[in-house]
């Protein structure tokens, strides 16, 4: 019996998978893994690494069964781009805080695809950075820098009151959850 690989988009993308899934289970393979009840530090990381594994091996055997599209060559401008935006947003967000990385990593992100359209991009990105900041900073409670020194001073007029409330409505979710879910008869809990 030959085996016909029938979508090599696939395939490539199946062999990528398995790749980063491997290599991700044996960077953390002496972290303690514990149980699903008291995990320990390895636990979340070995569990994300078997599961892209397994789908590596899933779009491996998808793409011996299903016709698909051939691979294209490779194009080095996202490629460049993309990387570039990844690693100015790691040299950024220690000294100029979230919202400066994460603006210069979806405008670059966005210039390194296919596409690109102003409006798009700019709601894209004021939208990714304050979500970025309210899962972060404000629901994770995470000690970091989400403006710089230099535009943090003038604006805390306005971020300041915008934090308390955003936290304040944070803090109060679900005890507004819990009245509503009372308060609606045919809902039980």
């Amino acid at each position: 019996m030959q085996v016909r690989v029938r979508s090599p988009k696939d395939t490539a993308a199946g062999l990528f998978f398995l790749i980063v899934g491997i290599a991700g289970y044996w960077f953390v393979r002496e972290m303690p893994m514990g149980a699903a009840v008291r995990m320990g530090p390895g636990y979340i990381p070995k569990v994300l690494s078997v599961i892209i594994l397994l789908f590596g091996v899933f779009l491996a055997v998808r793409s011996l069964v299903l016709e698909g599209e051939p691979l294209e060559g490779w194009k080095l401008k996202p490629l460049i781009v993309i990387s570039a935006a990844i690693l100015v947003f790691a040299f950024l967000i220690d000294s100029q805080g979230l919202a400066i990385a994460s603006i210069a990593l979806m405008i670059g992100s966005t210039i390194g695809g296919r596409e690109f359209f102003w409006r798009e991009m700019i709601i894209f990105t004021i939208l990714m950075t304050i979500g970025s900041a309210i899962v972060f900073h404000v629901l994770l409670g995470l000690p970091m820098t989400i403006l710089p020194d230099w535009l943090s001073e003038p604006l805390r007029p306005i971020t300041d009151p915008l934090l308390r409330g955003v936290s304040w409505f944070f803090g109060n979710l679900g005890a507004l959850l819990k009245a509503i879910f009372r308060a609606l008869p045919f809902i039980r809990t």
